[in-house]
């Protein structure tokens, strides 16, 4: 029995480092391990205003942009949005049970955290959406 001749692994990439000016300190020539520097240009936050009068006597509405429907609660003093739509089936969570911050679904008892979107009960978070409240307005986060 012959052992079979193991080809060495050829040596890993790696990038060149950019020359810098010779004036600086050897301590500033070296570039960091990590870089807290963004891949891409950060986005910018588009804002959905919605009268915060408009939400009913028990402190929810629901609003559909673009396609998407998101369910508004009023909690006391805090105010959540979260996707109406039940991870589970699909089913409209504005129809949920709210009790002590977690919202429970309608149809199947799945419960979520509104303050975080995760689910309690069940196996998939909600998609939550980030939620400001200035001037009158319940201003929804959809992203950039």
């Amino acid at each position: 029995w012959i052992a079979a001749r193991r080809r060495p692994r050829s040596r890993p990439y790696f990038r060149p480092i950019r020359a810098l000016p010779a004036s600086l300190p050897r301590a500033a020539q070296r570039t960091p391990a990590t870089s807290n520097v963004p891949s891409s240009p950060p986005s910018r936050m588009e804002w959905l205003p919605i009268p915060l009068d408009s939400l009913d006597p028990d402190g929810r509405t629901l609003v559909e942009h673009d396609g998407r429907a998101i369910a508004v609660f009023r909690l006391d003093t805090e105010i959540h949005a979260v996707e109406n739509t039940c991870p589970h089936e699909g089913n409209p969570l504005i129809e949920g049970e709210i009790l002590g911050g977690n919202l429970t679904c309608a149809y199947h008892g799945w419960t979520f955290d509104l303050a975080t979107g995760s689910c309690l009960v069940g196996e998939e978070a909600v998609r939550r959406y980030p939620v400001e409240v200035r001037d009158g307005l319940v201003l929804i986060g959809l992203g950039g």
